[in-house]
């Protein structure tokens, strides 16, 4: 059987290398790879839990999540790659992040993502902000502004609905086994597909059953943008005293990485 994983960073697995007291210094040199993609080393890192899911069942990973991911990119990417090669022996997970994160082509790319100089980039991050919103403004590009313009949740949210129906149909008559799950915050659907991971849960995304098992009591929380080491709502604060996740990108330890891979494994089974 083979496991193809698509998302973000918290499907990645980012921050697995991240061990108790680390400086963000030690954190940067012990994840990522000296010009490539920020946190690249954790790709492969055996302690992720994609990873920890793939050994435990036998089965062959391939991940194309990535840093920093959107829908945008999830759904180009699944473009790309699943043609119905060995359909009916794959199983499909696709990680949704936060819905105001896009991506664009840059004919130069400043950013850094791709070695070539140019290729497609994420933008936005949520609100607009980030470390790279000057960047992209002297390419012409307002972060700011688009979100301003152009970024609607509701609409964003009734596109996604209809892109996982879409996927649905497609990749299960091609024979492939597709499940989905919410990264950071759970999507206000008006109708939950019945391929979701996790409906069972009162909150069924990975940030907030990480919190709930480290004690937190659930209550009315902002979303978590996912930009850097932003400790923008309740879970996360919470997460980070409670060491499940590292302060300085607001990932999932090592501990946590378990934690996630035996929930994926009960909740994959459950639906096969």
């Amino acid at each position: 059987m083979k496991l193809l994983t698509f998302g973000s960073s918290w499907t990645q697995g980012t921050g697995a290398s991240y061990t108790d007291g680390m400086t963000l210094e030690e954190y940067k040199v012990a994840c990522c790879i000296a010009g490539e993609t920020t946190y690249d080393k954790d790709r492969n890192n055996p302690l992720t839990w994609k990873n920890l899911l793939a050994e435990k069942n036998g089965w062959e990973l391939t991940t194309h999540a990535r840093v920093g991911s959107s829908n945008m990119r999830n759904f180009r990417k699944m473009t790309e790659v699943l043609d119905g090669t060995d359909a009916a022996e794959t199983i499909v997970l696709v990680g949704v992040p936060h819905l105001a994160r896009h991506e664009l082509f840059m004919n130069d790319d400043s950013v850094g993502f791709n070695a070539s100089g140019k290729g497609y980039v994420g933008v936005l991050y949520a609100n607009g902000y980030g470390n790279s919103a000057n960047i992209f403004k002297t390419k012409d590009f307002d972060m700011f502004q688009y979100v301003k313009n152009h970024y609607n949740e509701q609409n964003e949210t009734e596109q996604l609905q209809y892109n996982i129906a879409h996927w649905n149909r497609y990749l299960t008559n091609l024979g492939y086994k597709i499940f989905w799950y919410d990264e950071l915050n759970q999507i206000k659907y008006t109708t939950v597909p019945d391929n979701y991971l996790f409906t069972d849960r009162d909150d069924r995304s990975l940030m907030t059953m990480l919190a709930v098992d480290a004690g937190w009591t659930p209550e009315e929380d902002t979303d978590h943008s996912g930009q850097s080491m932003h400790q923008d709502c309740k879970r996360a604060k919470y997460l980070v005293e409670k060491k499940a996740v590292n302060p300085h990108a607001i990932l999932p330890t090592a501990a946590s990485q378990a934690k996630i891979a035996d929930w994926m494994d009960t909740a994959i089974k459950a639906k096969l």
